[in-house]
């Protein structure tokens, strides 16, 4: 008779465990942590070394936050039971919740040794290998998944899609025919869903033979994607007249998509540069202009002038020819483009036209046009008569009505036409002319405080763009540029508490990290890394590391979604935009900060601040020193009351939202033990750390300048590491 405790094949329960067993299972689903524990309590209370109890235990703490108890119980019951894909499909899901995919897939394959036809791990393994980019092993699992359940329509779509990532884009073609095959032809009682989803297949095939230089006709309930497609085809294709007049269709569904503008420039067999010398994309204006012929530039001029007077109200038929235009021509189209904007009161007039200041020739025509409009405007309190231009239609006669509130926006204007070409004085009393015409003009306070930062005059721009917050205190973009314009000037404490404005009382540093207000990190951190106050600094710059791991963790939840919903086209740019996440200026500017923070904490001699404060005190008198050290005293009684009375409310609020919730407490954020960083800054080894953070960038964005900066800073520093301690070495060999 077997002894109390043991259990037959170490596996099997008697019913009534079984039952309890089994409602583990529903109640970690359901979020019912606690009772969880307390039914594989009762379990293992008979059975202490049940395998499969122990890993769900410990999967239920995991939930609970405590981490420790969990692996140890997993661990055991991983030990107890190595056969049991339970176990080891317990194991990986600990280590995917704590972002180590790795160890979780390893976990995962071990769970389909013991049971190769589980469709939940093979499902949960495919999840992790699309998320860490393992091609090759998502393709064979999508392909087991569809051979053990082809009546699925998700297994088809994802196996076709893993060979379109891998490359294979015939073998995907040729996956969705194969399964459209099996689907019976849309009929009349169809209802829409089923008709989008087809279309989205379909609409997906033709990308998929798009990519691989194919085509695809077929019913499509998308005829703008549709149109989109055939024209880039067409272009693709070299059969430049009929892609010509599909992107004049298209300017006609959407006369401002500047993507269509430059369609229908390629079309026109331009020079690709010319193609993308529009106002979003002037990188290589001056290489196009130089590219263009006299013959293009006529028939460019030719087409805008037919398409404005197709599309009279279109702002892009009037702003595009301003790319290619020069002298006279562009004077003219310039002078009949910017009125309305001055008339109106438009601000962004400058933002609109600053791409063209990559041709300094445009930039001098630019000043001189409204040099001459200002000039009218401050004498006669008109514009001047417009200038003739060949290329563009009739203006109306309210351009030449008397608009003395225009004055106050060509100075704008010429402020920042100034400034963007180094001229401080000149814009600087520009926009002071502008502020003593109206003196509630905000825009010209946020232009002064931009003039003065580039400038180099912080505390200055700090001053103006406070001035500016004050005069909108509801506007909370007003409040952002006020906050990054303190921090540049070094006021920290006015800067924090100026954006507390706009945050719910108490919870300041929560409620900017939920919403991701990386600007915010990044300003406070260098701010506080220019005060040396290096643990602060670390907790803003990695808050910013945080945020992109968290976007690149919220795949998960498009993985099985966009599969299900047919938004297979969205799901394959998503999962390639993901794949350029750590090449984001944010993101290189959050590490970059942290990386120098950690070499200044490596370059800073040991005991840095207390030789600091040594050698302050050493400049004081007696009587100074007594102050400094009594106000130090009072400082640090201070931070410990508050700390405590911050303790004791967070008890109370615990405790009360604890009884009020019930399970729910479970999921309150966890206080902040180390709020100051004062952890992160005490690392051993900074230049390691440094190190850790420099891999991801040079993996992501070698090709930045910035970056292979950084790699010779820290490099430096460790080989200058190596050699000291080879130095030390070598001098402790010859002592002995």
């Amino acid at each position: 008779m077997a002894s109390k405790g043991a259990v037959p094949d170490n596996r099997t329960l008697p019913s009534k465990e079984a039952g309890l067993f089994r409602q583990l299972a529903k109640q970690y689903e359901t979020k019912q942590y606690k009772k969880g524990v307390k039914n594989a309590d009762a379990i293992l209370k008979k059975f202490p070394e049940h395998g499969e109890t122990l890993a769900m235990k410990g999967l239920l703490l995991n939930c609970l936050e405590r981490k420790e108890e969990a692996y140890e119980l997993v661990k055991r019951g991983v030990k107890n039971d190595l056969r049991s894909h339970v176990c080891w499909h317990v194991y990986g899901l600990l280590y995917r919740s704590d972002r180590e995919y790795d160890e979780a897939i390893k976990c995962y394959k071990n769970a389909l040794r013991m049971d190769k036809e589980n469709l939940t791990v093979m499902r949960d393994l495919a999840l992790l290998q699309i998320q860490m980019r393992d091609l090759p092993g998502f393709l064979e699992t999508r392909q087991t998944l569809l051979e053990l359940k082809s009546n699925n329509k998700h297994n088809w779509i994802s196996f076709a899609l893993a060979h379109h990532l891998n490359g294979h884009h015939e073998v995907a073609a040729k996956v969705l025919e194969s399964y459209a095959a099996t689907v019976d032809e849309e009929g009349p009682g169809s209802n829409s869903s089923e008709a989008y989803e087809h279309s989205e297949m379909v609409l997906y095939k033709a990308m998929v033979l798009e990519e691989g230089d194919g085509t695809a006709a077929r019913r499509l309930r998308d005829p703008l994607g549709v149109k989109e497609q055939q024209a880039r085809l067409l272009l693709a294709l070299g059969r430049q007249e009929e892609a010509e007049v599909a992107y004049r269709r298209l300017i006609t569904i959407n006369t401002e998509n500047y993507q269509y503008h430059a369609g229908l420039q390629a079309a026109l067999r331009l020079p690709a540069a010319a193609a993308n010398g529009s106002s979003e994309a002037a990188g290589g204006q001056q290489q196009a202009e130089a590219a263009l012929s006299e013959e293009q530039r006529a028939r460019l001029a030719g087409v805008y002038a037919e398409l404005r007077r197709e599309h009279p109200h279109s702002v892009a038929a009037k702003r595009m020819p301003l790319d290619f235009l020069e002298g006279d021509e562009f004077v003219a189209a310039a002078d009949s483009y910017v009125r309305k904007y001055l008339l109106r009161g438009i601000p962004s007039l400058f933002t609109d036209l600053k791409p063209l200041y990559n041709s300094s020739s445009k930039a001098a025509l630019l000043g001189q046009l409204f040099e001459r409009l200002a000039g009218s405007l401050r004498v006669n309190g008109t514009l001047p008569p417009l200038q003739e231009d060949s290329s563009s239609s009739s203006s109306s006669s309210s351009e030449q009505q008397p608009a003395p509130q225009a004055l106050v926006w060509a100075l704008f204007y010429l402020a920042q036409h100034h400034d963007r070409l180094g001229r401080t004085s000149d814009a600087l009393r520009l926009v002071d002319e502008c502020i003593e015409h109206t003196p509630t003009l905000i825009e010209a306070y946020v232009a002064k405080a931009k003039i003065l930062k580039h400038a180099g005059d912080m505390e200055s721009a700090a001053r103006v763009a406070d001035a500016a917050r004050r005069l909108d205190l509801a506007d909370r973009y007003l409040n952002c540029v006020a906050v990054k314009a303190l921090f540049r000037a070094g006021h920290t404490e006015l800067a924090e508490s100026t954006a507390a404005l706009f945050t719910r009382d108490g919870e300041q540093a929560n409620n900017l990290f939920d919403m991701q207000a990386m600007w915010y990190e990044v300003g406070s951190g260098r701010a506080y890394l220019a005060q040396q106050q290096y643990g602060k600094a670390l907790k803003r710059f990695l808050k910013v590391q945080q945020h992109f791991e968290d976007f690149q963790e919220d795949q998960f939840d498009f993985h099985g979604y966009c599969i299900r919903k047919m938004t297979l086209r969205a799901y394959v740019s998503m999962l390639r935009m993901e794949d350029r996440l750590f090449a984001q200026p944010t993101y290189l500017k959050g590490i970059s900060g942290a990386i120098h923070t950690y070499i200044q904490l490596h370059d800073r001699p040991a005991g840095g601040q207390a030789q600091e404060e040594e050698a302050l005190l050493a400049g004081m008198s007696a009587e100074e020193q007594k102050r400094y050290r009594q106000k130090k005293r009072k400082e640090e009684q201070r931070k410990a009351k508050e700390a405590a009375e911050a303790a004791a409310k967070e008890a109370v609020e615990a405790a009360a939202a604890a009884a009020k919730k019930g399970d729910k407490g479970e999921e309150r954020k966890k206080k902040d033990a180390d709020p100051d960083g004062e952890q992160l800054a005490a690392v051993a080894d900074p230049l390691a750390e440094a190190a850790k953070l420099l891999r991801r960038l040079r993996e992501h964005a070698s090709d930045k300048l910035a970056v292979q900066q950084l790699s010779f800073e820290v490099g430096a520093g460790v080989w200058f590491c190596g050699m000291l301690d080879w130095v030390c070495g070598c001098s402790l060999d010859l002592k002995s």
